[in-house]
């Protein structure tokens, strides 16, 4: 298990989907699954993000960067 994941690949929806569906379960208890590009330009990445943990993510205020806490 891992403390910390850093998703920046592909920022397609369904790629996005994909990597965290991959990664979550590898994410250890009071670790983090994070990622980069959490704005307007890819939407793909906002959708993906909210269909697997709804408004219980943080945003960065710079960088884009989304947060989730396991």
């Amino acid at each position: 298990y891992f403390d910390l994941v850093f998703i920046d690949a592909n920022h397609d929806y369904k790629y996005i989907y994909e990597d965290i569906k991959v990664w979550l379960p590898k994410v250890k208890q009071g670790g983090i699954l994070c990622g980069h590009d959490y704005d307007k330009k890819f939407s793909g990445v906002i959708k993906a993000v909210h269909e697997h943990f709804g408004n219980d993510i943080n945003i960065t205020k710079r960088g884009g960067i989304w947060v989730k806490h396991i």
